[in-house]
Order: C-alpha cells, then structure tokens, then sequence
C-alpha cells in the first residue's frame, strides 16, 4: 500500500514537472514563430526604406512593376494626406488578378506605427510603409498559404493561421480564442495523441486580434514522461515488496506476538469484569510502555468505579431518607422504574409493586388525559410543571399530593421524575380555614344588616331630632317676636322721648336674639348660623327702625364667610346691636349723611384664633373727632375666641381712637 502511494505520489511530480517543460517549450516555439513574423516585417520594412531613400518609389513604371509581385510583395500603394489612392498595384495571389485598392482614413497613422498587420477587403497584409512627398507609401505581402509556407521555412515549425473572426475555426483554434479572450497569452492545447499546439494572437494596426497562429509539435516529452513513470513505478513497486516482506517478518517476531498475547490478556480482563487484574510488563520498549498504560488506566478504572459506588450509595440513601416521594417514569411507556420508599409509604404498594406500574393507574381517570397532555407538552418544552391532585392508595382511598415533574437523563435515555409531597392536612387546614372564612362571612352580613337597622333607626332619631330642635328655635323665635310686638304697642303709647328710646333699644335687642333663632331654623345646620347673613338682616333692621332719625346714613356691612355656634353668635348680635344703634344716635345730627361700616376679619395669629370686628362710622358735618361728651359712641370693638369656646368682650379704653374715624375704640 505504502509502495502505491509513493508510485502514485512520484507519477504525479513527474507528470506534473513533464507537463511544465513541455509547456515551456509549446512557447518558445510559438516566440520563433512570432520571431520569424517579426523578420519578414523587418525585411518589407527595409524594403519600402529603400524604395524612398532611392528614388524608386517616386517612378510609378517602376513601382508598379510585376517584377515586385514576383519578389513576393502583391501590394504597393501609394496614398496622399486625405487617404485617396495616387497609385496602386494589387495582386490577388490565388487567381493572380488585379484589385481595386480602396482608400485609408489615416494613412500617416501607419507611418507613425511599426510595421504590422492592416487588413483590407477581408484580407489580412504584412505591411510597412513609408513618407514619400506629402503622401505615404505601403507594400505589403498578403498573408496567404504561401506566405505561411515561407515563415514555416524560415522556423523549421508547422505553422498554422486563421482569422481571429472566422466563424468555421477548427477545434482547437475556437478553444485557443476563448482562453486567449479570457487572458491566457500563449495557451497550449493537445491536438492529438502525439500532438500538441501553442497559440498567439496577431494583432493589426488598431491593437484588434486579426490572426490566430497555431504551432504544433510533437508530443516526445510527454511520450518519455510515460516510459519514465512506468520505470519508477515498476522499481518502487519492486522495492516496496521486498521491503514489506522484510518488515512483516519482523513485526511478526518481535511486535505482533506480543501485542496479541497483551490483547488476549486484556480480553479476558474484560470479561471477568474485574479492574484489579493486571498486564505483565517485559522489558523496557514500546509494547512494555503499552502494557504500563493499560495497567495505569485498569488502576483508574478501579478506582473510578469504586468511587462511582460510593457516589450511588451517598445518593440512594439521601433518596431513601427524604420524606418525599420519587417515581421515575418511562418517557415512552409512562411506567414507572423506580420508587424510593416514601413513594412506596405515600401509596401504599411495595417498590416491586410499583415496577412497571402505569401512573395513570395511580391517578383518578378523570385526571389520567389531563396528565398525560401537561408529560406531552413538557417532552416539548424541557422544563418542569408542578400539580396538585389526588393520588390513589393501595386501599382505594384518595391522597391530595404536591407534584413537580421534570425530565432527567438517566444514562442514554429520558425518564420522568416525580416528586410527591404529602398536602393532605394542608388541604384540610386550608378546607377548615374555608369554612372560618364562610361563617365569618356569614356573620359580617348579619352584622352588617344589624347595623344598616341600626343606621336607620338612628337616621329616623336624628330627623326626629332636627325637627324637633327647629321647633324650638322657632318657637324661641315667636317667643322673641312677641315680646318685640309687646315692646312696639308699648311705645306707641309713650310720649316722653327718653323713655321711647329705651323701648326702642329694648325691642332692637330682643329682635338681634330672635334673629339668631329666626336664621338657625332657616338654615340646614341648626348649630351654627351664616353671621355675614346675620350682620346683614341685624344692620337692616336697624336701618329701618332709625329712618326717621338718621334718614341719609348708609350702612356697609364687610364680613367673611364664617358659621357662628348659637352661644357665640347671640352675645356678638347684641354688641353689634348696641355699637350700630349708639352711631345711629351719637355719631350724626339731625339730617347728616354718614356711613356706617361694618367688618369682621379672622386674626392671623399663630398661638390664638380670633375673629377681629371693626365698626367705624363717618358724618359728613364734621370730620373732627368727638370726645365721649359729645353724644359719640364707640365705633369700633374686637371680639376673640379662645380655646374651649370662651368668648371675651374686652371693653374699649378711653385711650384708644380709631385711626380712620378719629373715634375711640
């Protein structure tokens, strides 16, 4: 095998080397005959210099003369700067007759070129032309059979030409113009068994490929590649036998007996399954080495089982002591494989029992499809789900379990886990806690429509309440008012001014009292009035009782919006009453106009609340203030409420003045 590959390995360098040489030489055939291409054009190059240089080219009986297509040029022409013919001779060479030379766009453009291709009328011309007085002179020799027989000659090659655009190329040529159009410059083709050409392209005046060249030669290098491939390969595969022979033997003597008697050994080992056996080791080379490793990996092996065995025991008895139950289950079977003992405790069958017991056996069989859907999609999903369900006892009774099922590898296959806890007394709690909760419930509604009774009872109490309690105000009220009338009749009857004027302010007192009543019945809450509203109804009965005496004084009443408590508000109406009636009496003569103002304000102090009151009055005769001789009353006064409800009346003192009407507070 070892000598067949080196044969092969040693044929495919040869070939490979042989096939290089013989493409090195396809080329340089192909550069001669381009070379002697290059000579020709040489030769017509000089040609046409000696033409001009001479003086020949310029007599037209000599230029034209047979005696040129005789020396193998067929085509002289002579063109002046616009590219129109002066004079020409073309020589068809196959029929000898004589063609019409057309004109050139440019013909000092190949003047300024090397002498090279330059087609026209569909055939292809070796050119080299010339200046010759304002005009250009070109010969030329077709590139005809004959003209190829002579570059053949003159190479000692077999040359071969055909136009680059020919649509009926041979073979080789076609293949030859496709790898020239992909880049290839000089590719080699084989021709034949024996034969092999190289390419070229030549080009024209304009750098277009006109020509393919083909060279062919033969295939004696690749003929020698064979015969010496054959030859080596025939020594190696000579060599490689005896060599094979040799080796075999001594594998036999020294190697392959003792590796047969250590694989013996290690067979039986094997199948006595005991790790403690060893090899026996002689001597000190490779096989001997060998025989250590086995012996090392033996060691290891013991080893790795007895640890393994500690392992499962450690792991059996932590699964035989946990109070909760494991069955294993076949994916496929849904069987179950093992049971530790709490599964065994839980359901009442022995481990034997168990084995091979289907687990929708253990299940009521409403809950078997419903079990068997959650394995199907956990086999999908390779996670976990937990449940909670009852179990079935061996006696028939019914175990509420917590079960969480997951899929582990046991060995080379999936099994089902189950681990099962014991919810039963948790189940029953959370029933008893159910049933708590149902009569609390129970008695939270009883209690609750006790206390809707009782809410209505005492709504109807406090409506009887109300009712009652606007009863009173308003009879309080009619009480007042009556004696107000009684008060009124009185003075009618009086005729001493001194003593109607105290009737009076004893009927303006008993009204600001029954006006309290009057707005505690009028108004939604019967413990507390609107005092602005008071104030305003207070003052405007005033008004009216002192029309006849102060007829021009208006009064203006500026309260904020407070509630008043009945015990706060009947002492404040009845200051009010007496500061307002003491301006209507002292503070404006007979038939003086004035204004009266009333404001209340809450106080913005920080320790004490209090509501201030302000009453000034202004007399338009005298803007003077008065002194308390002078029939002036107070005009202002300060009412504070402190804490626990307690009302002062602070009196004014003969210091203070209002600082607005001159007037003492």
């Amino acid at each position: 095998m070892l000598a067949l590959l080196v044969s092969l390995a040693i044929s495919l360098v040869l070939k490979r080397n042989f096939s290089q040489v013989e493409q090195r030489l396809v080329k340089l055939n192909v550069e001669r005959a381009l070379e002697a291409v290059s000579s020709m054009l040489g030769q017509l190059d000089d040609t046409a210099r000696l033409f001009t240089d001479s003086g020949i080219a310029r007599d037209a009986n000599v230029l034209l003369d047979p005696a040129f297509q005789r020396a193998g040029m067929n085509f002289v022409a002579v063109y002046d700067r616009a590219g129109e013919v002066r004079l020409a001779r073309w020589i068809d060479p196959a029929s000898g007759a004589e063609l019409k030379v057309p004109a050139i766009p440019s013909p000092f453009a190949l003047v300024e070129s090397a002498p090279g291709l330059l087609s026209l009328g569909g055939s292809k011309f070796l050119i080299a032309a010339r200046p010759l007085d304002g005009g250009v002179l070109v010969i030329g020799q077709s590139l005809d059979s004959a003209a190829v027989h002579d570059l053949a000659e003159c190479s000692h090659l077999s040359i071969t030409i055909h136009n680059f655009d020919s649509k009926s190329l041979p073979p080789e040529f076609s293949a030859a113009r496709t790898r020239i159009a992909g880049g290839d410059l000089v590719p080699a083709i084989v021709t034949g068994e024996n034969t092999i050409a190289g390419f070229s392209v030549l080009r024209d005046q304009d750098r277009k490929p006109a020509v393919l060249l083909g060279v062919s030669i033969p295939r004696d290098i690749a003929q020698t590649e064979q015969m010496t491939t054959r030859c080596v390969i025939f020594a190696l595969c000579v060599a490689g036998f005896a060599f094979a022979a040799v080796t075999l033997h001594l594998l036999q003597k020294h190697i392959l007996s003792r590796l047969l008697a250590l694989s013996d050994r290690i067979v039986r080992i094997g199948e006595s399954h005991d790790p403690t056996g060893r090899l026996e080791v002689l001597g000190n080379d490779e096989i001997s080495e060998l025989a250590k490793a086995v012996n090392e990996m033996l060691g290891a092996l013991e080893e790795s089982r007895r640890s393994l065995r500690e392992g499962e025991e450690r792991h059996r008895a932590v699964v035989e002591q946990m109070s909760e139950g494991i069955l294993l289950i076949d994916v496929t079977t849904r069987c179950v494989l093992e049971a530790n003992a709490a599964a065994e405790r839980l359901l009442g069958f022995t481990g034997a029992e168990l084995r091979d017991f289907s687990l929708r056996k253990l299940l009521p069989p409403a809950d078997g499809a419903a079990m068997d859907e959650r394995i199907e999609q956990l086999l999908f999903d390779k996670g976990h789900f937990t449940s909670e369900q009852p179990y079935l006892h061996r006696d028939g009774s019914q175990i509420h379990m917590h079960a969480v099922v997951t899929v582990i590898a046991l060995g080379r296959r999936q099994v089902l886990c189950v681990l099962l806890h014991d919810v039963s007394e948790q189940r029953r709690a959370q029933e008893e806690l159910q049933r708590a909760h149902e009569q609390l419930e129970h008695r939270v509604e009883q209690r609750t429509v006790e206390l809707s009774r009782a809410n209505s009872l005492l709504t109807h109490s406090l409506k009887e309440k109300d009712v009652l309690l606007k009863e009173i105000h308003h009879r309080v009220k009619n009480n007042l008012q009556v004696i107000s009338s009684l008060l009124n009749l009185q003075a009618n009857l009086i005729e001493d001014p001194d003593a109607l004027l105290i009737f009076l302010e004893s009927r303006n007192r008993v009204r600001s009292m029954a006006l309290v009543h009057e707005k505690l019945y009028q108004s939604g809450d019967l413990a507390r009035i609107d005092f602005a509203d008071y104030i305003r109804s207070l003052t405007g009965g005033l008004l009216s009782s002192f029309a006849g005496r102060s007829s021009s004084v208006r009064v203006a009443v500026e309260i904020e919006d407070v509630m008043l408590g009945v015990d706060t508000a009947v002492p404040c109406g009845l200051i009010v009453n007496e500061l307002v009636s003491n301006c209507f009496k002292y503070a404006f003569p007979a038939g003086a106009r004035g204004e009266i103002s009333v404001a209340m304000h809450r106080d913005g102090s920080v320790f004490r609340k209090r509501l201030i009151f302000a009453i000034r009055s202004r007399s338009a005769c005298s803007s003077s203030p008065r002194s308390p001789s002078s029939s002036t009353a107070p005009s202002s006064s300060s009412i504070s409420r402190a804490h626990g409800s307690k009302l002062a009346f602070p009196r004014p003192r003969e210091s203070e003045q209002d600082p607005h009407s001159g007037r003492r507070g």
